[in-house]
């Protein structure tokens, strides 16, 4: 994006305008007839907190307290994220570029603004993914959450990511159809949110989205303590972190399946082996 210059009075009432529209945007219509799938999963970090460490352990705390998170985009791990291509509509920009310059100002004042207030949770579709496995659980020593989409609403807002090699762009001209419209139509932001390179693949993302303060680096989300069935130990897992979970579980008094991963012996894979929780 290219820097932002100073709005007039009128472009701030018109982008101010615009702003209050978006932080009420029924993120739901994003996910308008889409299938969620019946379990989603979270690759996470685990390990036994220390009297002395700094270190917390937030997947403890979203075990035990049924929390899921939402990220600012600042904190996600693609450089790419929630970028695309903004063109000009030539009929505009060419012919009459004073008259297009104030919309265009307008547009970046509210990319600026309305990113900062939309937090992102991003799950997967696959249990048993050994790379999620080694870069968000740890090489193996973490663990895998997996939550019943149907327990709560917040899940059936999930969508999934698509894949490509080219980055989305958007038309000026849609913002300012955008601005004006009585009835906003929000599906022009889907491909911002919904798109990431084909590097990616195999994390075979599932997103959801909440508003957040656009002060905050994230937002905690308190599901229904029935989301969370089952909880997948990485072919690394330390035995005390498996006893750790199991007595958080039985306090929990709630049934949380549990599995081990191991290696599959004639392909390259894990499978998952149930583990009983005898305490």
């Amino acid at each position: 994006m290219s820097s932002v210059k100073v709005l007039s009075a009128a472009e701030q009432s018109e982008s101010t305008s615009l702003k209050n529209s978006l932080a009420t945007c029924p993120l739901a219509l994003f996910t308008k007839n889409i299938m969620v799938p019946k379990y989603l999963y979270k690759y996470v970090d685990y390990f036994i907190e220390s009297k002395n460490s700094k270190r917390i352990n937030y997947a403890k705390r979203n075990i035990v307290n049924n929390q899921i998170y939402f990220s600012n985009k600042n904190s996600l791990n693609d450089p790419y994220e929630i970028r695309f291509n903004v063109i000009d509509c030539e009929d505009y920009s060419l012919q009459c570029p004073a008259v297009w310059e104030g919309p265009k100002r307008m547009f970046e004042h509210w990319y600026e603004q309305f990113f900062k207030n939309i937090g992102i949770c991003s799950l997967s579709a696959k249990n048993n993914n050994m790379i999620m496995f080694s870069h968000y659980a740890n090489d193996h020593n973490g663990i895998c959450l997996q939550y019943d989409t149907t327990k709560d609403e917040i899940f059936r807002k999930g969508f999934p990511i698509n894949y490509r090699n080219s980055i989305p762009y958007i038309f000026y001209s849609d913002y300012w159809k955008f601005i004006k419209s009585k009835k906003k139509d929000y599906e022009k932001l889907k491909a911002v949110f919904s798109t990431k390179h084909q590097d990616w693949i195999y994390e075979e993302e599932w997103r959801i989205l909440h508003t957040i303060q656009s002060n905050q680096n994230g937002y905690t989300y308190n599901v229904n303590p029935e989301c969370l069935s089952a909880i997948i130990f990485g072919l690394n897992a330390d035995n005390s972190i498996v006893t750790e979970i199991m007595k958080i579980i039985k306090e929990k008094n709630h049934n949380i399946n549990l599995f081990e991963s191991i290696l599959n012996t004639s392909t390259y894979g894990l499978d998952l082996k149930p583990i009983i929780n005898e305490l």
